[in-house]
Parts: C-alpha cells; sequence; structure tokens
C-alpha cells in the first residue's frame, strides 16, 4: 500500500519526466523553477479528484500552457 509520501513521489517523478521530456521547463518564466513548478503541479494533482480523472493528454497541454499564459496551477501564485 502506498502512503501519502510515497504517491507524491511518483506523482512529482511522473510529472518530471514529463515537464522535461516535452520541454515544458524551457518556457518557464526567469523566476521559476522547474522544481517549483514540478511541485505545484504534483501537489495540485494530488489535491484535485478532477485533475486525477484527466485526461492525460490535456494535463500535459495545460502544463504547457500554463508558463505561456502565466496561470497558476493552484490559488497560490508562484511569484
Amino acid at each position: 500500500m502506498n502512503t501519502g509520501l510515497e504517491t507524491m513521489n511518483n506523482v512529482y517523478a511522473n510529472l518530471q519526466s514529463v515537464i522535461t521530456q516535452q520541454g515544458i521547463a524551457a518556457l518557464l518564466p526567469a523566476q521559476v523553477t522547474p522544481e517549483q513548478f514540478t511541485r505545484t503541479a504534483a501537489t495540485a494533482l494530488i489535491e484535485n479528484a478532477d485533475l486525477q480523472k484527466a485526461d492525460k493528454q490535456s494535463l500535459v497541454l495545460a502544463l504547457t500552457v500554463a508558463p505561456k499564459t502565466d496561470l497558476c496551477l493552484t490559488d497560490e501564485k508562484l511569484l
């Protein structure tokens, strides 16, 4: 059985891979590190049941569009 920490680590690792492979890190503003973006995305995914049910391609698209539009992934600002 996965603990909450194991789940968070798995989600983080999967997102980190996607963010790197899709070139999303290169789209981030200078003041937002790929680690911050990944951690925020992972937290949003874990805390939001609707996101967990979303189509994986849609999630990748949303992660790609977010930095281009200054869209926040959560209610908290990264900047």
